[in-house]
């Protein structure tokens, strides 16, 4: 599966670019959520909150495992991993 977001209402002239400074500063989703945030909050707010708490849940209990099971230990005189 390709993801392609609003890529083909962009080239057909549907919908408009966001100003070059938020394409620039990597914001152009913040753009679109203030012309259309009747059909994007959800999307934006509530689904990027729960990608981003999923990605650090995972990151968090990688690095308890580590600090766990000793992820750094000493042997032969050198650390390793």
């Amino acid at each position: 599966m390709l993801g392609v977001g609003g890529s083909f209402e962009l080239i057909a002239g549907m919908t408009k670019r966001a100003p070059l400074l938020f394409q620039r500063l990597g914001l152009e989703w913040l753009w679109r959520l203030a012309v259309e945030p009747r059909r994007l909050w959800k999307r934006y707010l509530v689904g990027n909150t729960v990608f981003v708490l999923v990605v650090l849940r995972q990151y968090l209990a990688e690095w308890l495992r580590q600090i766990q099971h000793g992820a750094v230990v000493k042997e032969k005189g050198k650390l390793a991993k």
